[in-house]
């Protein structure tokens, strides 16, 4: 049994040394409280921010994030 606290760090601390960055949660406003903001700098430059949304909740799709991904598929 894997604690989601514990996945996440896990997966931030390979892509921290993986391509040398580091990724801090940050402020921004958020649909629901279970939602995170993160910044991923390098050498201290901002170069992207996202936001993890992991949890199941009542009206929210399951799988909405493969929308996008299945749409612009190139064959």
């Amino acid at each position: 049994y894997f604690t989601a606290p514990k996945v996440v760090a896990g997966l931030f601390s390979i892509i921290e040394r993986l391509f040398d960055v580091s990724i801090t949660e940050a402020q921004a406003s958020v649909w629901h409280d279970s939602v995170k903001f993160y910044e991923l700098r390098r050498g201290g430059e901002k170069i992207a921010s996202f936001y993890l949304d992991l949890y199941a909740r009542p009206g929210k799709r399951p799988g909405a994030w493969m929308d996008d991904v299945r749409s612009r598929w190139l064959k």
